[in-house]
């Protein structure tokens, strides 16, 4: 699925009126979802601090710049991604992601 970035929003392009959101932070169990977007740029639930047009980055929240939207280890189909510590991230390379 591709995605886009609309503000400091992350929409998929197929529809983006919904937008990334995070609904919790208790790992696995607090999964990111699709969710209708919030006016402007969206909530502090849809918002990310640094989104870029190119290159490898972070996807923090701005509600908690303590965490990067991630999954266990590398990317398998069906899993989930969840807002983990940075720090976990960082030591695995699954905090960064990559636009095409």
């Amino acid at each position: 699925q591709k995605f886009i970035a609309v503000g400091r929003t992350i929409r998929p392009a197929s529809n983006p009126s919904l937008c990334a959101t995070v609904g919790g932070y208790n790992g696995v169990k607090s999964p990111v979802k699709l969710r209708a977007c919030k006016r402007g740029e969206g909530s502090d639930s849809q918002s990310f601090k640094e989104v870029r047009a190119e290159g490898k980055f972070e996807l923090q929240p701005s509600s908690n710049s303590g965490r990067c939207l991630s999954q266990h280890h590398h990317p398998k189909e069906h899993e989930v991604v969840f807002p983990e510590e940075c720090s976990k991230t960082r030591r695995f390379d699954t905090t960064y992601w990559t636009t095409y």
